[in-house]
């Protein structure tokens, strides 16, 4: 390497086109690539790092400097070539002070090779890897329109017993039949029928609470009652 050269590349700086920072279809990692790899160019431009050393300047991994390589490339910003060095081949980068517009427009597949993208040249209906056939204009899918989509029917509510207490029979009033029975399975380790007293016998015993929604309240003590049922039976006593 040029000696004058080396010192440069340690001691000058590298220069990043004003045009790269503000294009929008890069990344900051790409910027900051791009400006790792002009610290390593020689007069032409032209460089050759290891992606190793591109990615420990970084501070990137490595997979992250190879998807900003193909991005720069993609954007026209580097011309990536393969260079065979010590029986091996490494990445020689060449770069561009402004987007390359032989390179713009071209996709880097997962084999390595370039495709050229097939768009549509403005105004001429034809693509530009064509030359005298006409391209139909493409027509974009009909929308469905909300009124297509099938509605999907809502199962109806079901309807949650209504029931009162009647305080002067100590009684409940309101078809409670089938709640008991799935009380009765799912809170064995009460006594239902007792329950429902004892807390018709609560809520007469404490008017400054204002219950009102009773069916909520008599399933809550149902399934209260049950978890400290539960918990006397494993030795948790629950202090009241």
């Amino acid at each position: 390497m040029n000696e004058k050269l080396e010192i440069r590349q340690r001691k000058g700086f590298a220069i990043t086109p004003n045009a790269l920072l503000r294009d929008q279809n890069t990344k900051p990692s790409d910027k900051i690539i791009y400006t790792i790899l002009a610290s390593f160019t020689d007069e032409d431009r032209d460089c050759f790092p290891s992606m190793g050393t591109v990615a420990s300047l970084a501070g990137l991994g490595k997979n992250t400097v190879v998807e900003s390589v193909h991005r720069l490339e993609e954007s026209g910003w580097i011309k990536v070539k393969k260079i065979l060095s010590k029986r091996s081949y490494r990445n020689s980068y060449h770069l561009f002070m402004e987007p390359d517009a032989v390179l713009v427009g071209t996709v880097s597949s997962s084999r390595g090779s370039v495709e050229t993208l097939d768009a549509v040249l403005p105004g001429t209906g034809r693509r530009t890897n064509e030359q005298d056939e006409e391209v139909q204009p493409h027509l974009p899918e009909p929308l469905t329109l909300f009124s297509d989509v099938p509605s999907k029917k809502k199962e109806p509510r079901k309807q949650v017993p209504k029931i009162d207490p009647d305080f002067e029979r100590m009684m409940w009033i309101g078809d409670l039949g089938e709640s008991v029975e799935n009380w009765k399975y799912l809170y064995s380790n009460i006594n239902v029928t007792q329950e429902m007293l004892n807390a018709l016998d609560y809520a007469f015993s404490h008017p400054e609470k204002h219950y009102t929604r009773w069916y909520a309240y008599l399933s809550g003590w149902m399934r209260r009652q049950n978890g400290y049922a539960t918990m006397r039976a494993k030795g948790n006593v629950r202090l009241a």
